[in-house]
């Protein structure tokens, strides 16, 4: 309950208003009580009924959430292949060249993508697999090295977004969790501390980055129906850079 004070021409009023849903829309109940019949006189009130726009353009909001398609169910080979990760800015890779320790080592990513390597003076690392920049490195060392054997491994990764799956919103601990083959909606609700006393389960979405349908996608989820339910037909299997968001309940 919270109080607003209304001017009129002879007096000032207290109101309480309360909000309540009446006829699937909302509305203010407000009960005023002039300052003359504070003072002791015999009180009236009066009951004024306001429809209020905001919370229509929520209740929108949240139909249009609930009017979202659920996500695809993931096949095995859609699970298992996953795209080989690329050299990011600021990470850290560490370079081995067999045969040779004086040129092995580990270096930062330059924010510009590139590295800088004994007998090499620079080389362009960001977006290429690791495998792809060792081939690189190999063909730098020739001039150098006899039959130079290089490989990269990435010891630090500046962005992990695309390789983890997060949750935000209405749960307990939100996270982000490292991906892994197979995980899904539950693991990563569990994972999150599970939802709090305020969340809107079914109206969680979930917004694919990358769905290959021109660069992304946003699903509707229901978590309650999940969770409390056990309807595990809703248990979505996800995939990396998947992020999920839990919103408040209206009431």
């Amino acid at each position: 309950m919270r109080c607003i004070w209304v001017t009129d021409r002879q007096n000032t009023r207290a109101a309480s208003v309360s909000l309540v849903a009446a006829n699937k829309f909302a509305c203010y109940e407000a009960k005023a009580t002039s300052n003359d019949e504070l003072g002791g006189k015999p009180m009236s009130s009066i009951r004024t009924v306001w429809t209020v726009g905001l919370s229509l353009l929520l209740m929108i909001g949240v139909a249009a959430c609930q009017n979202l398609p659920a996500p695809p169910q993931l096949s095995d080979d859609e699970v298992l292949s996953q795209p080989d990760y690329r050299i990011a800015p600021r990470d850290k890779i560490s370079v081995f060249v067999w045969r040779s320790p004086e040129l092995s080592t580990t270096v930062p990513v330059r924010p510009d993508g590139k590295v800088s390597l004994p007998l090499v003076n620079e080389l362009q690392a960001a977006g290429k697999t690791p495998l792809a920049l060792a081939k690189d490195i190999e063909a730098a060392l020739r001039p150098f090295v006899q039959v130079p054997k290089a490989s990269v491994v990435v010891q630090e990764f500046a962005n992990n977004d695309d390789r983890t799956v997060q949750v935000l919103g209405e749960v307990n601990d939100p996270k982000a969790v490292p991906y892994r083959p197979y995980i899904t909606l539950l693991d990563l609700i569990v994972a999150a501390g599970g939802l709090t006393e305020f969340a809107d389960g079914n109206s969680a979405k979930l917004i694919r980055r990358d769905s290959g349908e021109g660069g992304g996608a946003t699903y509707g989820v229901k978590l309650e129906d999940l969770i409390e339910d056990g309807d595990l037909d809703k248990n979505a299997r996800l995939k990396p850079g998947d992020l999920i968001v839990v919103p408040a309940s209206l009431l």
